[in-house]
């Protein structure tokens, strides 16, 4: 697979990680990212649109 989910997964095998918090916890205790790198949104990109969708539950007719 050589869309995204392709490329975590070469990202986890390399890092030896079983999930995504896995992947973040040992790629900052090997000094590859930052809290500094989390808590900013990448270049191009706003805090709004890295924000996961939420949902709210849709209101029933009475």
């Amino acid at each position: 697979d050589n869309g995204v989910n392709g490329l975590l997964r070469l990202v986890y095998r390399k890092l030896g990680a079983r999930s995504a918090a896995h992947a973040v916890a040992l790629a900052m205790a090997r000094g590859l990212i930052t809290p500094n790198d989390l808590a900013e949104p990448p270049p191009g990109r706003t805090a709004a649109s890295t924000a996961p969708a939420t949902t709210t539950p849709k209101e029933t007719a009475a």
